[in-house]
């Protein structure tokens, strides 16, 4: 209770300090300008855009095999992932096809090198020593054949790849075509380049792209049949409306053969992304993110991505449901539904809003502590019936108390602003937590969970700021350091790539980014968006984040208390 009674006379100070009507005005300020500058296009839901005026001709586009949105190229989608599984499932191993190509090498380098130690003909010295050339040249091909694949068999770094083709350019040029050339000389030159060890040393370097037994038994017997039964169930239905409302031209006829057909393209979607992200999952299994994106053609890509994408899809799969029943997780780039409504705008704002919150916590929790001793006011609180930890405390609870003030006064101010300008209406949000679980919810609840994270974010802060308070006694240290930490953590926020940052509490304070909001996101600008919605580092989780973040604060907190109940003020 002395606690809270201790916070309370803090927030009497903070109250009487013109700081808070500088939060005041700068709220309104953002939020006015978020009311003139937050502007994101609207996004598909899914629905087909397939052109007709009635339901006869929408049902002709769709039957047509020269349109896009067609049936055929649906259908050529699912026999081409369906290909790839195949291809997955045989046992045959394009590295050992590479070790037989390489074993035909070297039967002609020694016959190559027989003939020359043995004064052959020339003739028969020429004619052996173009088919050694033809034999480099065959690996080569075939080599480009297996990484040119559609599906991946092979996993090889890029540098890897170019030393490889580049050495085997080497090795074909070593050997002069003509017959007048010395073959003794290209023989030493040949030896020189100790080809059959550099190449089998290449050969060692590429990994095989393994998808488990198990895992195509269950795309094919859990997903595809079930998936092929229903996409003639959907078929018959779409040949049944048309019959049936052939010459309608009513939207709602309309709407309904298009979502019909969109029900058959999504089916297909999904059957892909299950697929495909469940081998990729099973592939990489062994293999750590930062080991995958040294493999060609996976230099982007994020494990956590690959479950989370799995997981959505398995849902919907699973549910005979699609996509557009469901809005989106808050992000900055795309409204959560097909168009921006309160939720997306006070999202926005709030992002806005809580740089200001934060900062002006991480000012007031920085000089609670070593302000009151440089005006020489703490010795006198000091000296009153508190432990000293109470009254470290009590200064943290009111830095806290202030900065869930302005939340929550943001967060209704910016969802009437929002209702007023836009719409409080929306679909029920699907969200992927932690990539692993499905959660549907009403945007009300999900704002409530970002409330929360913003919370946690500021929690942290005020624990770091008051602790350095503690630490430091000159107020301008310590108001520096704090606000220098903060400005750290926005600058680690444009970082992405480098897993051990996931190890620093900074890059972990953004909780709502495992509520499926991460990767909606688009980053290549490398702006706003990496700012307001940092991404997923390589290796994190929100367990990982949140164990991060309370140690950190524990140690903080322990450190700072120690300190200040044995600092002798004055």
């Amino acid at each position: 209770m002395k606690i809270f009674k201790l916070s309370k006379s803090e927030m009497q100070k903070i109250f009487a300090r013109p700081g808070i009507f500088v939060m005041a005005f700068l709220f309104i300020l953002i939020i006015a300008g978020s009311a003139f500058v937050y502007s994101v296009p609207n996004r598909s839901n899914g629905i087909v855009t397939i052109p007709g005026t009635t339901v006869g001709a929408i049902y002709t586009h769709f039957s047509s095999p020269a349109n896009f949105e067609s049936k055929s190229n649906y259908d050529a989608e699912l026999a081409s992932m369906n290909a790839t599984i195949t291809a997955y499932a045989s046992t045959s191993s394009p590295i050992e096809d590479l070790r037989d190509a390489l074993e035909a090498i070297d039967i002609k380098y020694t016959s190559y090198s027989l003939y020359i130690n043995t004064a052959r003909l020339d003739s028969e010295i020429d004619a052996i020593k173009h088919e050694l050339k033809d034999t480099i040249i065959a690996f080569r091909d075939l080599y480009n054949q297996i990484y040119d694949e559609p599906y991946s068999k092979i996993l090889i770094s890029q540098q890897t790849h170019v030393n490889l083709i580049q050495f085997l350019e080497l090795c074909e040029n070593t050997i002069i075509d003509t017959d007048e050339a010395d073959n003794t000389v290209i023989l030493n030159n040949i030896n020189a380049l100790d080809f059959l060890n550099v190449i089998e040393n290449r050969i060692n370097q590429i990994e095989p792209f393994i998808v488990a037994e198990s895992i195509i038994n269950s795309l094919n017997t859990l997903y595809l049949i079930e998936a092929n039964a229903r996409l003639v169930t959907i078929n018959n239905d779409i040949i049944a409306f048309n019959t049936a409302n052939s010459a309608s031209e009513e939207p709602e006829d309309l709407l309904n053969i298009k979502t019909l057909i969109s029900n058959y393209k999504l089916t297909i979607a999904q059957f892909k992304e299950i697929a495909l992200n469940s081998m990729y999952i099973n592939a990489f299994s062994t293999y750590t993110n930062e080991q995958v994106r040294k493999f060609t053609g996976y230099e982007t890509i994020n494990k956590y991505q690959l479950q989370e994408t799995l997981t959505k899809n398995i849902y919907l799969f699973q549910e005979e449901d699609f996509s557009y029943n469901y809005a989106n997780a808050f992000n900055v780039d795309s409204p959560s539904n097909t168009s921006v409504n309160a939720f997306d705008f006070a999202y926005f704002t709030l992002e806005l809003f809580s740089f200001v919150i934060i900062i002006y916590v991480v000012v007031l929790g920085a000089g609670m502590i070593a302000g009151e001793e440089a005006n020489g006011t703490m010795k006198l609180l000091a000296m009153r019936p508190y432990k000293r930890y109470k009254i470290f405390l009590g200064k943290m609870v009111a830095a806290l108390k202030v900065g869930a003030m302005f939340l929550i006064i943001g967060a209704i101010a910016s969802i009437l602003t929002g209702t007023y300008l836009f719409t409080a209406s929306s679909l029920p949000i699907l969200s992927i937590f932690n990539s692993q679980y499905v959660l549907i919810m009403s945007p009300y609840i999900m704002f409530g969970i970002y409330l929360l994270t913003l919370f946690a974010e500021i929690l942290f802060y005020v624990v770091i700021a008051v602790s350095i308070s503690s630490i430091f006694k000159s107020y301008t240290g310590a108001v520096t350091i704090s606000i220098l930490v903060y400005f750290v953590s926005m600058i680690l926020a444009f970082v992405s790539g480098v897993s051990w940052l996931r190890y620093i509490p900074l890059t972990n304070t953004n909780l709502f980014k495992y509520f499926g909001s991460s990767f909606l996101t688009n980053y290549s600008s490398m702006g706003i968006n990496s700012l307001l919605t940092p991404p997923i580092l390589i290796g994190s989780d929100f367990i990982f984040s949140s164990i991060v973040l309370g140690s950190t604060m524990m140690i903080f907190l322990i450190m700072a208390l120690r300190i200040f109940s044995k600092r002798d003020l004055k």
